[in-house]
């Protein structure tokens, strides 16, 4: 893949490294390898979670309480629908002030929904259950025709269903570059 040579490459598990001291230098991007033959690829941030932890697949946003580009906070009901602060999914369970690795572009094996998405479909950040993001809403906005006297909050969604995913956890495609 010519367009990603010049970042490291963390390959299957590597990216699940977590810890309270940095491994890694923090806000490096690197290129994520996984899957059979190693042929799904991500962009992955090695960030710091502030002070409330994550888990694995959980929705983080830009922590604009912090004035280093590498801080990142998980995703609050009052932030949810609007993609504005996203910046993408944690790769591991981060715990409190801890550095660990964020998917930000590209195929993301593990994300947590709060509802039932059909393969293919729309997810945009939860409004209702923190760190989770939902289809509900995401693709009926994306499909609406909407005239000119309807007024709308539009929700920001950032990744598509690779699969049918239940309640719980499931791989998905971010729409676009966040990081």
């Amino acid at each position: 893949m010519a367009e990603l040579e010049g970042y490291p490459v963390l390959y299957d598990t590597q990216v699940t490294t977590t810890g309270t001291a940095a491994a890694y230098q923090p806000g490096a991007v690197f290129v994520h390898r996984s899957g059979t033959g190693r042929s799904q690829w991500a962009l992955a941030k090695y960030v710091r979670l502030n002070n409330d932890g994550c888990s694995k697949g959980e929705a983080l946003l830009a922590d604009v309480g912090t004035a280093v580009s590498y801080g990142v906070k998980t995703c609050s009901t009052t932030e949810g629908r609007q993609g504005g602060f996203f910046r993408g999914f944690a790769a591991a369970t981060i715990a409190s002030n801890a550095y660990g690795f964020m998917i930000f572009s590209g195929y993301c094996e593990t994300v947590d929904l709060s509802h039932t998405a059909a393969s293919g479909e729309a997810l945009c950040l939860s409004g209702s259950t923190a760190g989770k993001v939902t289809p509900d809403g995401a693709s009926s906005t994306m499909n609406a025709t909407l005239g000119t006297s309807v007024f709308a909050t539009a929700v920001s969604p950032v990744a598509i269903a690779r699969t049918a995913i239940a309640t719980g956890t499931g791989s998905c495609q971010i729409i676009g570059v966040w990081g």
